[in-house]
Parts: structure tokens; sequence; C-alpha cells
């Protein structure tokens, strides 16, 4: 299970059952930090028109870029796994 508090419409103590949940996720932090898609993907080393689509759960997203994506948000994949709060920085 996910830990922390709210972030958007997405309580991250629950467990992320879906990429449209994950695509979520990225969008909220990355509006948090203030990011166009374009920065983000500049940033996770990705097409802008792919973050568009993990915004938007498509269900063809690959788990690499995925990974590199919620590096780039410094979101912790294995804090994911082990009940921790997965953004960097976050209580």
């Amino acid at each position: 299970m996910l830990h922390s508090s709210v972030c958007g419409d997405i309580h991250l103590s629950m467990r992320i059952k879906t990429v449209g949940m994950i695509g979520e996720l990225v969008r909220d932090q990355r509006k948090q930090r203030g990011w166009s898609q374009t920065q983000l993907a500049e940033k996770a080393d990705v097409s802008r028109l792919w973050i568009g689509h993990l915004e938007k759960g498509k269900e063809s997203v690959e788990l690499g870029l995925v990974l590199k994506t919620l590096r780039a948000l410094e979101i912790n994949l294995e804090a994911f796994l082990q009940s921790k709060n997965p953004v960097a920085g976050g209580s």
C-alpha cells in the first residue's frame, strides 16, 4: 500500500490499481512543481505526447518509461512497495 495524505484525487494510502491512477499521481506531482508536460518530458527523457498518454491513463504505456518519469518527479517506487511516502521530501 502507498502511504501519505492526499495527492490530488488519489489517496496514496490506496493501492495503485490502474495506469490511470499512476497518471493522476504524475499529473498532480507535475503541477505541484509548476512544470508543463514538455518540461517533465525533457527531465524524464520521454516525449511530451507520451507524458500526455500516461496522464490520461492509456494502457499501452511502457513500464520503463513510467519508471523514468517517476524518477524525474523524485517519486520513489521502492517506497511504494515498502508502504512509505513515495514523494521525496514528503511527510
